[in-house]
C-alpha cells in the first residue's frame, strides 16, 4: 500500500467512527508505525509500505476505531514539551493538567522559591511531579501514590 493511500484510508475510517480528528490521528498512527515525523508523510507520500508496516497500521486505526485512546496505542503522551510513556494502569496526562504546572511554575519564579518541595499525592503517570522538578532546578519532591486503596 502507498502511503497517502493508507493514510486517506485510515482518515476515513476515522472520521466514520466520529473520531473528532480523523487525519491528525491516521497521521499519528502512521508516524507512529513507520517510527517516522510528521513531515515523512508529506515528503514521502508516494512510500510504499511494507505489508508488516500496513497490517500494524490497519491494526491500530481498528483499536482507534472501537475507542481505544491513541495514546494507549502509541504507548506515550507529551506533557509540558516532554514525553511520558503511558498504559492502561495510568491515567492519560491532559493537556489542561499543564495549567497547574504553570501556575506552580509561576508562583516559584514570583515569589523567587529556592530548594521548594513538592508533595504529589495520588500520582499516576507522574507527569506532574516531573514535569516540575525538570523545571524548578533545587526542587525536593515526595510522591505519594495510591494503589488498590493502599497508600
Amino acid at each position: 500500500m502507498v502511503l497517502k493511500d493508507a493514510l486517506l484510508m485510515g482518515t476515513k475510517l476515522l472520521k466514520s467512527a466520529d473520531i473528532d480528528t480523523p487525519a491528525l490521528e491516521a497521521g499519528v498512527l502512521l508516524c507512529h508505525v513507520l517510527n517516522a515525523d510528521r513531515s515523512f508523510l508529506y515528503s514521502h507520500d508516494d512510500y510504499k509500505m511494507t505489508d508488516e508496516e500496513y497490517e500494524k497500521f490497519v491494526l491500530f486505526v481498528e483499536e482507534r476505531v472501537k475507542g481505544k485512546p491513541l495514546q494507549y496505542i502509541t504507548g506515550y503522551q507529551e506533557f509540558m514539551s516532554l514525553d511520558f510513556i503511558v498504559t492502561p494502569d495510568v491515567l492519560i496526562p491532559r493537556q489542561d493538567t499543564e495549567t497547574l504546572v504553570e501556575a506552580v511554575l509561576k508562583h516559584v519564579k514570583d515569589t523567587g522559591l529556592k530548594n521548594a518541595r513538592i508533595l504529589d499525592i495520588g500520582t499516576g503517570s507522574g507527569c506532574i511531579a516531573v514535569s516540575l522538578a525538570h523545571y524548578v532546578k533545587d526542587s525536593r519532591f515526595l510522591l505519594w501514590i495510591f494503589r488498590r486503596g493502599r497508600c
